[in-house]
């Protein structure tokens, strides 16, 4: 149960630190484009998801950083929707945890 708990605050700081990461490159006129967080916050979780790398062959080394950005961009949607989904997940064993103590406090 402690090493349960353990993982998840360590997904959490995982998070809080990719997100501490990329706040700065979002900034712009004093307000922060959350889409763009969003998608840069979920880069690192959605490459490992990704099944097939799309490689450019006999073309320029324009095309070439085209599908490598594009590539990065589709990553970070699927990881932004991993990354809520986790989250979502975390919220629901918290609250279960919580109802959990409670109940056991009460007896």
């Amino acid at each position: 149960m402690k090493q349960e708990i353990f993982c998840r605050m360590i997904f959490l700081t995982e998070v809080f630190l990719w997100i501490v990461i990329f706040y700065p490159f979002c900034v712009e006129a004093g307000t922060c484009d959350y889409l763009k967080l969003w998608i840069l916050v979920g880069i690192p979780f959605g490459i490992r998801k990704m099944q097939i790398w799309i490689v450019p062959r006999n073309k320029d080394v324009g095309s070439t950083i085209a599908m490598l950005v594009f590539q990065m961009l589709i990553g970070g949607i699927i990881g932004g929707v991993v990354l809520v989904w986790k989250l979502f997940l975390l919220l629901v064993f918290m609250v279960l945890q919580l109802y959990r103590g409670i109940k056991k406090l009460i007896k």
